[in-house]
C-alpha cells in the first residue's frame, strides 16, 4: 500500500512541528496542518546491550600506575549517529525536522491523529 502523505502540506507554510513526547529515546512530535495534525517519530538514542569496560587506574605508593579494566554488563543508551549535533526544541519548523518526516514516511511511521 503506498503512503499517501505530501510532506510539502506538513512542511510547508511555516508549519511548527511540536514535542508531543518521549518514549525510550524517541522523540515524538506533532505538526498541525491544514487537513489535520500529523505525528511522527525521531530516534534520538537507541539502547544497547553486551559487556563494557571501565578504566581503573590505581597509584601505588611507588611512581607505577597501575592500569586495569573492570567489565560490566549494562544497558546504555547511545545517541544514533543521524542525529548528530542535532537541538531539538520543543517547538521548531516542520521545515527544520524535514529529514525525520521524510524517513517517518518512508518508513510509514508517520500518522495522521486529529
Amino acid at each position: 500500500m503506498e503512503n499517501k502523505i505530501d510532506i510539502k502540506k506538513i512542511v510547508g507554510g511555516g508549519n511548527i512541528a511540536k514535542l508531543s513526547h518521549v518514549i525510550a529515546g524517541v522523540l515524538f512530535y506533532t505538526v498541525q496542518t491544514e487537513d489535520g495534525i500529523y505525528q511522527f517519530p525521531v530516534k534520538a538514542f537507541e539502547m544497547e546491550s553486551g559487556a563494557f569496560f571501565k578504566l581503573n587506574a590505581k597509584t601505588q605508593t611507588s611512581p607505577e600506575i597501575i592500569m586495569n579494566y573492570e567489565r560490566f554488563d549494562k544497558q546504555v543508551f547511545t545517541m544514533v549517529e543521524d542525529v548528530g549535533p542535532t537541538t531539538f526544541s520543543g517547538e521548531v519548523k516542520a521545515m527544520e525536522l524535514m529529514r525525520w518526516i521524510r524517513k517517518a514516511i518512508d518508513n510509514n511511521e508517520i500518522g495522521k491523529i486529529g
